[in-house]
């Protein structure tokens, strides 16, 4: 008989402890339903630790394989890197880029399309990249390659973008051109 699983009554034949010397003595003896609580109270306790070992030998497990070069945890990581949430607990956005970059270049969909979106519209302002339709189309085309259909879209939506005057604009912005890096910054304001 154990202790903690014992929900009769306390008597003087079975006690709350299991050392026989504290069997007779009153001022431990418990409710059937506090030792229910207590019973509940430690299987969450070690359901929680079973959890949080569980997460921390796999949060392992993946920064390991985003060293050796795996796609999908490069993306994990470096999208974990971004938020801050997840396998890491603190945000590097340089260092997100970078695995990104390391994931996108093997091909990984998710990646290409990120990375992508972040050349094309540079929404992420953590990371302060040069707005470039160049690298978002070479991205977004690896990503279509192997069948993204968010890169598919991007790269649409790039071939279409580069075909008209948005484009030139964009062009002579780059180059310096101080009224086209107005009418272009406009442009990505508005959406």
């Amino acid at each position: 008989k154990f202790f903690l699983y014992d929900i009769r009554p306390v008597t003087k034949k079975n006690g709350f402890f299991l050392f026989p010397k504290y069997q007779t003595w009153n001022e431990f003896y418990l409710k059937r339903w506090f030792r229910m609580i207590l019973i509940g109270l430690a299987c969450l306790v070690e359901i929680i630790l079973i959890y949080k070992l569980w997460t921390f030998l796999s949060n392992r497990r993946t920064i390991q394989k985003a060293r050796h070069g795996n796609a999908k945890a490069c993306y994990y990581l470096a999208s974990s890197l971004e938020t801050g949430y997840g396998i890491v607990d603190y945000r590097d956005p340089d260092q997100a880029m970078l695995w990104y970059e390391k994931s996108a270049s093997q091909g990984y969909g998710h990646a290409c399309a990120h990375l992508g979106s972040i050349y094309e519209r540079g929404r992420y302002q953590q990371y302060e990249p040069d707005i470039d339709f160049d690298l978002a189309l070479k991205y977004y085309t690896l990503g279509s390659a192997k069948g993204n259909k968010r890169c598919k879209e991007g790269m649409e939506r790039m071939k279409k973008l580069m075909s008209c005057e948005v484009y030139t604009i964009y062009l002579l912005a780059k180059a310096g051109n101080r009224i086209d890096q107005y009418i272009i910054g406009i442009y990505f304001y508005d959406g």
